[in-house]
């Protein structure tokens, strides 16, 4: 029974002494599985920290980007404002040609009709003045054939005369015949 008991013990010590064995072979693995595991953590915590200052890079440069493309945006707004109000100046100038040629083609229309009416007084004129000077014709005409008449009634007043003179002539002719015939 001694000896069975010592074998047991021998054989349990053993067992221990395998246990720990074992005990720090899987310590041992353990630590470099750790080790190991430590080592891709760190390397992954690397990565990601790589990772993190490239998305914080990408960030930025999407950043600048958007920036770059609200400041296109607001130039591209700045332009469309500028070709509007090009636009509307060039509309203005057109509106204000299109009225100055207006006024300038209503001002030669109240021109011409000056001038028209001017021509038409001046032709009521010239036909007054040739009425007045066919008028004056008329009463010159009438004064000379009254003078010719007053002419001829004193040519005829002056014959008159003549002949009573002779006929006055005649009777103391005819007076003095008498006269002569009565003695």
């Amino acid at each position: 029974m001694v000896e069975e008991c010592g074998e047991e013990e021998e054989e349990e010590e053993e067992e221990e002494e395998e246990c720990g064995e074992k005990e720090e072979e899987v310590m041992e693995e353990c630590g470099e599985e750790e080790e190991e595991m430590a080592e891709k953590c760190g390397e992954e915590e690397e990565e990601e920290e790589k990772i993190e200052v490239e998305c914080a890079e990408k960030e930025e440069e999407e950043k600048e980007m958007a920036e770059e493309c609200e400041e296109k945006e607001e130039e591209e707004m700045e332009e469309e404002e500028c070709g509007e109000e090009e636009e509307e100046q060039e509309e203005m100038e057109e509106e204000e040609e299109e009225e100055e040629e207006e006024e300038e083609e209503e001002e030669e229309e109240e021109e011409e009709e000056e001038m028209e009416e001017e021509m038409e007084e001046m032709e009521e004129e010239e036909e007054e003045m040739e009425e007045e000077e066919e008028e004056e014709m008329e009463e010159e005409e009438g004064e000379e054939e009254q003078e010719e008449i007053l002419e001829a009634c004193g040519e005829e007043e002056e014959e008159e005369e003549e002949m009573a003179e002779r006929c006055g002539e005649e009777e103391e002719m005819e007076e003095e015949c008498g006269n002569l015939g009565e003695r």
